[in-house]
């Protein structure tokens, strides 16, 4: 009997903490195949990756995982809900399994309450007289009540409990509770698990070894190599070409461009305008509501084209990024039973469906801008050369 453990991630890059879940999968269930739903080369926050999928993916075996399969743009740029439906909707169309994924709660039962208490709030109407979803929560549940829905992780983990639900999925939920520092903290920790946050800007600073000590060791020599090849990927690297685009936008064209509503685009329009840089076009554009990362995916999804529409379509696909001898036999159950298309090499995309296929231009288009984003640009087509990583 196939018994699978899914895993929706980022890993930019593959820390300790990560190795540690997987460590806590494995003690629970020595013969489950591990299977990470990885994002692309473009992150939840609105960032790129610090190094592209393939290498990420590479690292995640190192880490202990069977099988790398993609979360593709524009779903692995998306806010939290966005996110988490899209790898939620990828992992019950593989097959029935746990979904495991880490809160600072670390109690699957009161995430769930909070869950429950989220649909009777919108069912009620709460969250039309409110300014936030906290503000709702606690004017019906009291003061302090709505502590769950902050923290990172706890607010990705109410998300994937919430598109599990509403979706009717096979998935059993299973938490572990997240160990060490907050998520967008840059401290550097030498006793307990440094964030991700904190590792980037280790590298980006070039403190290799100090950011050596944060990662198994064999995933800091695939990052490594990584790096020492084509340095660290950052949407600074694309600034000017990204400023091109948005200079060259007109009210008309945004209005088709997810995440620029209510505002949004014409705010980041002006401010491009004026500014000499991606950074200086955010400070100018930020705002009390506007969250850095909002404005980053608004900027992207300008860049790549992300209609509303493409946004909100059910994911047609998933991309082999690297695989173990357990996940290669997980992917031969896979493509028998699954109800998902599952890309085997780039170029393979023009077998896929029309919509599968669609989508993946978006992603090729997407991974165009990425290859912008290294120290020294690299071909377009860099991303279509390059075939899934498999360990015999």
């Amino acid at each position: 009997m196939n018994s699978f453990v899914y895993i929706i991630s980022e890993y930019n890059p593959f820390h300790n903490g990560h190795a540690y879940q997987i460590a806590e999968i494995r003690k629970r269930r020595p013969d489950a195949t591990v299977i990470c739903i990885m994002s692309g080369n473009f992150t939840q926050r609105g960032d790129v990756a610090i190094v592209n999928r393939f290498v990420r993916a590479r690292m995640a075996l190192a880490g202990g995982a069977d099988l790398v399969l993609s979360l593709p743009f524009p779903w692995c740029c998306a806010s939290a809900e966005y996110f988490a439906d899209a790898g939620v909707s990828i992992a019950e169309r593989l097959g029935p399994g746990e979904l495991c994924f880490g809160s600072e709660s670390g109690n699957i039962d009161e995430l769930l309450e909070v869950v429950s208490r989220l649909s009777d709030l919108e069912a009620d109407g709460f969250f039309k007289t409110a300014r936030s979803r906290a503000e709702a929560y606690e004017k019906k549940y009291g003061q302090g009540s709505s502590h769950l829905l902050r923290g990172s992780n706890n607010i990705l983990a109410i998300e994937y409990l919430r598109a599990v639900k509403r979706r009717g999925a096979a998935l059993e939920p299973v938490t572990i509770k997240r160990i060490g520092a907050e998520y967008n903290n840059r401290e550097v920790s030498l006793d307990n698990f440094s964030s991700a946050t904190a590792i980037r800007h280790l590298l980006h600073k070039k403190h290799y070894s100090l950011a050596r000590r944060q990662m198994p060791i064999g995933c800091a020599r695939i990052l490594y190599r990584e790096i020492h090849e084509h340095g660290c990927a950052s949407l600074e690297n694309a600034s000017l070409a990204l400023l091109g685009i948005l200079r060259t936008m007109s009210s008309d064209d945004i209005k088709n461009i997810a995440e620029m509503g209510g505002g949004v685009g014409e705010r980041i329009i002006s401010s491009a305008m004026a500014a000499g840089s991606l950074e200086e076009t955010l400070a100018l554009a930020a705002t009390k509501q506007y969250t850095n990362s909002r404005l980053r995916r608004a900027i992207i999804y300008a860049a790549t084209g992300v209609s509303p529409a493409a946004l909100k379509s059910e994911v047609a696909y998933t991309q082999i990024l690297a695989a173990n001898a357990h996940g290669l036999d997980a992917l031969r159950v896979m493509k028998k039973e699954s109800r998902i298309e599952i890309l085997t090499k780039s170029a393979d995309h023009i077998k896929m469906s029309e919509c599968a296929s669609r989508q993946y231009k978006l992603e090729a288009d997407a991974d165009k801008i990425y290859t912008l984003a290294y120290p020294n640009a690299m071909p377009a087509n860099a991303f279509l050369r390059i075939s899934p990583y498999i360990e015999a």
